[in-house]
């Protein structure tokens, strides 16, 4: 298994490091604390709109074709993305390259221009990233069940990428705003991954990142943004159809709160959502698509943030065969809460994920986002994957049953679906728990 390196700088960032023998590259890392949660409804999308400006022209290379070509010089490889709770930039250097990789983010991330005239340009391209996955009936109803279970104005309950009216509304004093009041030290966590020397790393980061030390930086505040999530008891599913536009087939999400990164059941939700709906042999795939052949996909998970979680469970199927799958859901989660599970298959589902870590452990990205999603928020306990392992093995039939008797409730049920020829009492019909 992999060994950490941890360090909290003398400039205030934190510095993660995982060293890898036998390699010949390096990913670097530079991950801030700050996402689409730290939004309020007024500058929805200003997250995701300043990763991108990153790569548009800096004070020692005036235009993306310059940053791009400094890049591809050495055969590196840029990336970024935002989530909810933060943004993240890494680039992948031959190993002898690591201060010129540091350099590169560094740069990005401390001397952008913001130019006025790429903002206009950059507006239409992430209102076409936006348009696209409103075409897309599965990516749409992903954003909208978001809406559904935190609440369309909260932090968690809109589209990263913003609305139409904040993307086109978008200016260089916004981007500079948000930019100052999260990219600051403490809310930073660099790092690197693959052939490297942890102690000469967070060196190199000192001197040539060095933090975002300038003076006339706002206070970090403990929260930033508007409420993360709407607070709401239901008493009955709550369910919101999408019907605006004709589909052929209905895309539908049914789901349940949980409690978040530190739920003492977070390894008992992801196995039940192994399976539930989580590989080739799990309850949801056997039946929708082996037994009844009514779906393509189906599949289950177990998302979490800081404050709250959610436990998904999803398919597409043919409209008029909606109901029909939606039955069988409701069935294998009963029998679940019922104690109908097999040993063999509960086995299955646990090794399933014990196997998939240990083969993700050769992915560096994937291993350093596993610890970054840990070491960034400091009150949650750190689990390295030999622990992971451990505590998936922990799991047991008795866990199983007591979970999803906890969260599959009607009291605890929020449901969306994409169909422009179904009603709500048909759905609530169905959903009996």
């Amino acid at each position: 298994m992999e060994k950490i390196f941890y360090e909290k700088s003398k400039l205030g960032f934190k510095f993660l490091g995982v060293p890898k023998k036998g390699e010949n590259s390096t990913t670097l890392f530079i991950l801030v604390k700050a996402g689409a949660i730290n939004e309020t409804p007024e500058n929805f999308g200003t997250a995701h709109f300043l990763e991108h400006m990153f790569s548009k022209g800096t004070t020692s290379a005036k235009s993306s074709l310059d940053l791009s070509r400094r890049i591809d010089k050495i055969g590196g490889d840029y990336n970024a993305g935002t989530s909810f709770e933060y943004t993240i930039y890494h680039v992948t250097v031959p190993s002898e390259k690591i201060k010129f990789g540091i350099f590169d983010l560094a740069d990005k991330l401390k001397n952008s221009l913001f130019p006025k005239e790429e903002l206009e340009k950059e507006k239409g391209v992430i209102l076409e990233e936006f348009r696209m996955y409103l075409d897309d009936p599965k990516s749409r109803i992903d954003d909208f069940m978001n809406e559904v279970v935190f609440g369309k104005n909260t932090g968690l309950g809109h589209n990263i990428t913003g609305t139409e009216k904040t993307i086109l509304e978008m200016t260089r004093e916004k981007l500079v705003k948000f930019f100052e009041e999260n990219y600051q030290n403490e809310n930073t966590l660099v790092g690197a991954i693959g052939k490297f020397n942890p102690e000469k790393t967070l060196k190199f980061f000192e001197e040539i990142f060095g933090g975002f030390e300038k003076k006339n930086y706002k206070k970090l505040e403990k929260k930033k943004g508007g409420k993360s999530f709407l607070e709401e008891k239901l008493l009955k599913p709550k369910i919101s159809i999408l019907s605006d536009k004709k589909t052929e087939q209905a895309h539908f999400i049914l789901s349940f709160r949980t409690i978040g990164k530190n739920d003492p059941d977070k390894f008992v939700l992801k196995v039940l959502a192994n399976f539930l709906g989580g590989t080739m042999s799990s309850r949801l795939f056997v039946r929708l698509r082996e037994k009844l052949g009514i779906c393509y996909y189906t599949y289950a998970h177990s998302k979490k943030y800081k404050d709250i979680g959610v436990f998904e469970i999803s398919a597409g199927t043919d409209k008029s065969r909606f109901l029909k799958s939606l039955q069988g859901v409701i069935s294998e989660i009963q029998k679940i809460k019922n104690g109908q599970i097999s040993k063999k298959d509960l086995s299955i589902a646990k090794s399933n994920l014990i196997g998939r870590l240990k083969l993700l452990s050769d992915n560096s990205e994937y291993i350093w986002n596993l610890y970054a999603g840990q070491y960034i928020f400091e009150d949650e306990k750190i689990y390295s994957t030999k622990e992971m392992i451990s505590e998936i093995k922990k799991v047991s039939f008795d866990d199983l049953v007591r979970v999803a008797n906890k969260i599959f409730t009607k009291e605890n049920s929020y449901f969306s679906v994409t169909h422009d020829q179904i009603l709500e009492e048909e759905i609530e019909k169905v959903l009996k728990f």
